[in-house]
């Protein structure tokens, strides 16, 4: 079965929320955006300074 083409999604428009601190980032996502998925791809956007998520295996 082919596997249908993941599209980026800016988290801010899941619902999530980015707190960045000196130590690192701390993410948070709602828990009915992601209970579906097992696997996801976190890729920082310099030039918008946002993070796109990449959801990589589940529905």
């Amino acid at each position: 079965m082919p596997r249908r083409k993941r599209e980026a999604v800016d988290l801010e428009d899941l619902g999530g929320e980015i707190s960045w601190t000196e130590e690192g980032i701390t993410l948070f996502i709602p828990q009915e955006v992601v209970q579906h998925w097992r696997a996801a791809q976190f890729l920082y956007d310099e030039d918008e300074d946002r993070i796109m998520i990449v959801p990589t295996e589940g529905d």
